[in-house]
């Protein structure tokens, strides 16, 4: 399946798994996106990203004011805005955190 701006997905339910991947690699490189190709990007269900518009909380821009456009990299920041820390992040916090508590307690200390 080769994509073209002129070629957009439009019924993501009965896309083959390859055609997913093609699209979603096509999609890496575009600007803006619709809802359906939201749906492949993000991999959330279309009344998800539906319900995220209507209470504001994902990015969108509505020029029309009735068809949803997401620009690909407010769209990356959002998917990215709750990082978790892994757990190798959080030890080597932890670590840091006790050298410093213990420098300063043996400063205290004198």
């Amino acid at each position: 399946m080769n994509v073209s701006n002129n070629d957009r997905p439009s019924n993501v339910e009965k896309m083959t798994l390859l055609e997913k991947v093609q699209i979603k690699s096509y999609l890496s490189t575009v600007s803006n996106l619709t809802v359906d190709e939201c749906v492949i990007y993000t991999g959330l269900a279309k009344s998800y990203i539906y319900k995220l518009t209507h209470a504001g909380i994902i990015p969108h821009s509505k020029p029309n004011g009735r068809r949803i456009i997401f620009n690909r990299l407010e769209l990356d920041d959002w998917l990215f805005s709750n990082k978790v820390e892994s757990g190798d992040d959080l030890n080597d916090f932890i670590k840091h955190a006790a050298k410093a508590l213990n420098r300063k307690a043996s400063i205290n200390y004198r």
